[in-house]
This record gives C-alpha cells, structure tokens and sequence, in this order.
C-alpha cells in the first residue's frame, strides 16, 4: 500500500512545484485507516529499552517526567510501527518515541537532559523536500546512511 501510494505521489504530482497537497483527505483517511487496524506487539528489548528511559528520566528530571510518560513512550513507538506497516514494535522504533518525546521535553522546557539538539522546523511550502534533504543529510552525517540504506534494501 505504502509503494502504491509513493508512486501515485511522484507519478501524479511533483513535489517542488505543484501547489495542492500531495494526498487528499480521502487518501489519508484510508491510509490512516488500515494503519491503525494493524495488530502490533512490542518487542521485549524495546519495552526494555523504554522502561529504562523511563526510570533513567524520572530519576533525572523528577516530577518534571510524568507518571504516564512509559504509556506515551510505548503508543508512540507502537504508533511508529503501525505507520510502518510492521506488526512488531521494534528498538528502532523505541528509540525514535524516545527522540520525538524529548523532542516535545525541549519545547516544553528550553533543553534535553540527554543534550539533544531540537529539530528544525520547516514552514514554508515545500516543507517536505526540505524535511526530506535535512533527513537524508542526518542520516548521512550521523548514521553512516545506515538507516535510509535498510529501508531501501527491504523494498
């Protein structure tokens, strides 16, 4: 479903110039719809992994973690899963929840604990070929390429 609807994008529609969004409400309704129908578990490894954040954090920041942060850590890498089509929760998918929710703790309280940098943001139109080059170019930098170079080996 995910390759039908990449090619029906840049069969249909170019990316830097066409002023309309790229999918319509409809499409993103069905996309959302069948994501979010997937039965997903989470591996031991990656509850491991947020439970330990999860401590790590409350014994850091305090009060400042709320009790059901390890809930929205598990939704989200759970979440991740679902929109990756993949029926299993995996560390990958753990360590991105980590990342977006101290990225919501930097926005919240000006800095990262782990010393993370906050994401840009981008605002004008073509919004995602920017987001695209600035995660083509962290995964080259900082990653090796490793990410973006597994994702393309499964297709």
């Amino acid at each position: 479903m995910s390759a039908h609807l990449i090619n029906k994008v840049t069969r249909d529609r170019s990316l830097s110039t066409h002023p309309h969004p790229l999918l319509t409400n409809d499409e993103i309704i069905e996309i959302l719809s069948f994501c979010s129908s997937i039965d997903v578990t989470i591996q031991s490894d990656a509850h491991q992994l947020l439970t330990s954040y999860y401590v790590a954090s409350r014994r850091l920041r305090g009060s400042d973690t709320p009790l059901t942060a390890l809930n929205t850590l598990i939704s989200l890498s759970v979440s991740h899963a679902k929109l990756n089509l993949q029926n299993i929760a995996t560390i990958n998918d753990s360590l991105l929840s980590i990342l977006i929710y101290e990225q919501s703790l930097i926005h919240r309280y000006g800095h990262s604990a782990l010393y993370i940098k906050p994401f840009l943001h981008f605002k004008e139109q073509d919004s995602i070929i920017n987001l695209y080059v600035y995660c083509t170019t962290y995964n080259n930098a900082v990653l090796g390429g490793k990410i973006l170079a597994k994702k393309t080996n499964k297709n």
